[in-house]
């Protein structure tokens, strides 16, 4: 088992793309988040940001990993309608008081990472040891490896790049 868990919901695929990616860079275990209920087309579209605007906990599958058994919780979210997805705030309803470090990432199609970020440090209780958000579209296009190189060494104690510049890396919340 490793000490590093990255625990993640994603509707769409772009969160989860980014999940397995540093998985893969963090020698990390995975956990999906995932709905019981189906947010497929317009209507879950529409589901997600009504919910994601009222600080709705939506129901979700018990998880299979124990967040309490890892050094560091990479907590990873897409950005609805400027807040958290439902099924991560449930996620942190139901295990914000196990977790002993966090780091945090979001993927968005427009803008509101900052507000997330403060959003998930409230509901786990934590400070981020590095927040990461990346663009839907820079995902599409395969143009977020330096800023994932740049997360990734803010959460193993790597050197600091100037990643500020390109606007993916935000220090603290």
């Amino acid at each position: 088992m490793s000490r590093i868990l990255i625990a993640y919901y994603s509707r769409t695929g772009f969160t989860r793309r980014i999940a397995n990616d540093l998985a893969g860079r963090l020698m990390a275990d995975v956990l999906p988040i995932e709905d019981v209920r189906p947010r497929r087309g317009l209507a879950g579209y529409f589901r997600s940001a009504r919910e994601a605007l009222r600080g709705t906990l939506a129901e979700i599958v018990p998880p299979t990993a124990h967040p309490e058994r890892y050094h560091l919780v990479v907590l990873g979210t897409p950005v609805w309608a400027g807040h958290v997805s439902s099924p991560m705030r449930r996620f942190l309803h139901d295990h914000a008081g196990s977790l002993h470090r966090v780091a945090f990432f979001c993927t968005q199609g427009g803008r509101g990472a900052e507000q997330v970020f403060r959003e998930l440090s409230a509901l786990s209780g934590r400070d981020p040891e590095a927040t990461c958000a990346l663009n839907d579209g820079a995902i599409s296009r395969n143009e977020f490896a330096p800023v994932l190189d740049e997360f990734v060494a803010r959460i193993t104690g790597g050197s600091a790049g100037l990643m500020a510049a390109a606007g993916g890396i935000h220090a603290g919340v």
